[in-house]
């Protein structure tokens, strides 16, 4: 019996994600309390709302693998998937953005290199499912995983342009 292995959306990712939410936070309450037009401030709460969601996602979104099998936690959903319902482990790469498809009897997931140890969850999940099912990508990707961190990246620069609009509001 395996001690489950959780899997979560890697920091990386996670802490910029929480610091452009707060930092439009403090742009919509600047514009609220400074008289700014309206415009401004539709476009401030329209952005905000997915960057909320993303947020709110970040920090819930888990993956566990047991020896019962897999459980994928998202913000509105959770799903159970036993070991013995996977048909199918495959990759697909699109650029520098990886993708786990696992297909099983009720449907198919599509599970991101979003997650932290992205390369352990496939290892771990490749030793479960039976080898026939585990496609050769799997295994090539393991051996030579791509990273991805134009993600981090891009929200570490939203965040500084936040900063600077903040900063220059202010003054």
């Amino acid at each position: 019996m395996m001690s489950p292995h959780v899997y979560r959306v890697r920091h990386a990712f996670a802490i910029p994600v929480s610091l452009v939410a707060a930092l439009l936070l403090i742009l919509i309450v600047l514009a609220f309390t400074t008289g700014a037009v309206r415009a401004e401030k539709i476009i401030l709460c329209a952005l905000f709302i997915p960057i909320l969601y993303l947020y709110f996602d970040a920090l819930v979104r888990e993956m566990t693998l047991s020896s019962d099998g897999i459980r994928i936690k998202k913000l509105f959903a959770a799903k159970e998937i036993p070991w013995d319902a996977v048909t199918n482990a495959d990759m697909m790469l699109l650029g520098r953005k990886a993708y786990l498809l696992l297909s099983t009897t009720k449907g198919f997931h599509i599970v991101p290199n979003s997650y932290g140890d992205f390369v352990s969850m496939m290892q771990n999940i490749a030793a479960h499912v039976e080898a026939e099912k585990v496609e050769e990508r799997v295994r090539e990707f393991v051996e030579k995983p791509v990273s991805r961190v134009s993600d981090v990246i891009t929200m570490w620069l939203v965040v500084l342009i936040l900063l600077v609009v903040i900063v220059l509001k202010i003054m």
